[in-house]
């Protein structure tokens, strides 16, 4: 009696009462576990409801104790095993005819080697999708390699991935790929990707010279004449000549005289049909001529200069600037505030030097925004050409004096001879663009003027420190200035003190009150005149670094004194207050 078929490859998990079997090593199929199989292990078992794949099956709730690594049997009792046995034994007749050495067992397209269940020693193991290839010993599967027919993809593509078996051709040879692992970017000859199928012959034998061909016709020829009567001189010049000339548009064409070859005029031509037009730049000689001789002449050579061409036509006209003496800088405009913008308008003329060139400034000026800036930095205002445009540029980066060929003495942008210092300005918040009375904000490099700043107090204003003090924030002006210039600030109004015998000074300070200019005014009082209001000209005058500053009233007094800045009324004339003037 025939024992039932069972398998038990691997081992299992599963838990108590739980439906998935979860298998290690195992590689349950169609064939060896079917639903309706038996699943057991111990003294219990349970049905098999579905194969989900090689490791995992549902089977109906586990009777027993979870399984941790166990071992286990598939019973193979499906009734649809054993059903019909005649039958099926006629079938087992058929696999034991077919179970030779020439019948291959098909490994599954998800499976990575063949079920060791399967087959018997002697047999061949085959995967059809990768033409991977075992065989049987000993009842273990050993992997031989893969089999396949070639694959022709034409020429080598470095994008291209290439699997064994693939073939390519590259430089009249072709190889096969041969690596187990699919790839691409791999260019042959290299031994471990490529094998040489079929390489690239020698060349052949030279073969025997050919018969001489027929001579062609003859090409058409430069020369041509005209009698058009044209006056030498520099512009468009078109004469009628003869059809077929070798001439083409863009060369250079000498028309003279056939009577007197010194009476010539030359330039760029152009030619259609039977006219010859030559845009004229190059004369010599005078006078209305018809007897013309056409010639190709080479361009003018370098230094070879045309009258004509009012030195246009020079190689390096700074260098030649250099050599005339000839001013180079030039600075002909003036930057300010118009219409809420920054404006560089022409000024005793309208020529601005720009990376050695010598520009146009626009009659309409060259306009600037405050859009994007950050409020209360200091930038300097730079011209560059963009495509031919003179544009404005606000930049934190300081300037330096170029020192390059052709730009020599110009102010630029540190490090780049493209741009031109115009100016230096201070955005306030919003951001926008202010030059008032009491912060001057815009300063023009070129064509400087003096500029008057002015402030005031709004009230009576009282120090009493020993050490100099600001008498209020308020009276402050607020300016740039350029380094190579002079700020002059004074104080315009008067004070009083009503402290007996005790002196008390008044002073202009620059960003510090706590250290005022030279030239202040001091002043004392007996108990008879305290409270005297009495002028306070005080001023203060230097160079300061380049950039924003403020001027300011200091004032100080004597241990125990007080000092008033006096204010009588809020309009001019009543209130004490500031001046400063600077250029810009």
């Amino acid at each position: 009696m025939t024992a039932l078929s069972s398998y038990s490859t691997g081992t299992v998990s599963v838990a108590a009462d739980g439906t998935t079997v979860t298998g290690v090593g195992t590689i349950w199929s169609g064939t060896n576990v079917k639903p309706g199989d038996q699943f057991g292990s111990g003294h219990f078992s349970a049905l098999v409801v579905e194969v989900v794949d090689v490791t995992h099956l549902t089977i109906t709730p586990w009777p027993g104790s979870t399984l941790s690594g166990a071992n286990y049997s598939i019973w193979q009792n499906y009734p649809m095993r054993v059903a019909g046995a005649q039958a099926m034994q006629s079938v087992n007749d058929l696999v034991a005819a077919l179970n030779t050495s020439g019948f291959f067992v098909f490994v599954d397209v998800d499976l990575t080697a063949p079920d060791p269940s399967l087959g018997d020693d002697g047999q061949y193991a085959f995967q059809p999708t990768t033409g991977k290839t075992w065989f049987k010993a000993a009842g273990v599967w050993t992997y031989l390699g893969i089999y396949k027919g070639l694959n022709f993809t034409g020429a080598y593509n470095a994008v291209t991935t290439y699997s064994l078996g693939d073939v390519m051709s590259d430089a009249g040879s072709s190889y096969i790929w041969i690596n187990p692992t699919p790839g691409s970017g791999h260019a042959a000859p290299n031994p471990t990707y490529w094998m040489v199928n079929a390489s690239k012959g020698d060349p052949g034998a030279t073969g025997g010279t050919g018969a001489a061909g027929t001579n062609g016709t003859n090409g058409a020829g430069y020369g041509g004449t005209s009698t058009t009567s044209r006056t030498i001189g520099i512009g468009s010049r078109a004469f009628t000549t003869q059809a077929g000339l070798a001439y083409t548009n863009g060369a250079r064409v000498r028309a003279s005289s056939a009577a007197n070859t010194a009476n010539w005029m030359e330039g760029i031509a152009t030619y259609s049909g039977t006219t010859l037009t030559i845009d004229v730049d190059r004369i010599n000689g005078s006078g209305t001529l018809a007897d013309w001789n056409f010639n190709v002449v080479g361009q003018p050579g370098a230094g070879d200069l045309s009258s004509a061409n009012n030195l246009s036509d020079l190689a390096n006209k700074s260098t030649a600037r250099d050599n005339l003496g000839v001013p180079q800088t030039y600075g002909q405009c003036l930057l300010k505030l118009s219409g809420g913008n920054l404006v560089l308008a022409p000024f005793n003329g309208n020529v601005l030097t720009i990376a050695g060139v010598p520009q146009l400034v626009p009659d309409a000026g060259v306009s600037l925004a405050a859009t994007g800036l950050t409020p209360a930095t200091t930038y300097f205002i730079y011209a560059y050409m963009n495509a031919g445009t003179m544009t404005l540029e606000a930049s934190t980066t300081g300037h330096a004096t170029s020192t390059t060929a052709g730009n020599k003495g110009t102010e630029i942008k540190i490090g780049d001879n493209t741009r031109t210092l115009v100016g230096q300005a201070r955005p306030v918040t919003g951001p926008a663009w202010v030059d008032s009375a009491t912060q001057a904000f815009v300063l023009s490099w070129f064509n400087r003027g003096l500029k008057g700043l002015q402030n005031h107090i709004t009230a009576t204003r009282t120090v009493t420190t020993t050490a100099f003090s600001e008498f209020n924030s308020e009276v402050r002006c607020e300016f740039l200035t350029w380094s190579d210039e002079a700020v002059t600030a004074s104080v315009a109004g008067s004070g009083y003190t009503p402290s007996s015998s005790l002196a008390v000074y008044i002073a202009v300070a620059f960003d510090n009150a706590s250290t005022p200019e030279d030239g202040m005014f001091a002043f004392s009082e007996v108990s008879a005149t305290v409270n005297t209001i009495k002028p306070c000209p005080a001023t203060g005058c230097r160079r300061l670094s380049e950039g924003y500053h403020f001027a300011t009233i200091a004032g100080a007094v004597d241990s125990g004194g007080t000092l008033n800045l006096y204010f009588n009324a809020a309009s001019n004339g009543k209130r004490s207050g500031l001046v400063v003037a600077l250029r810009g």
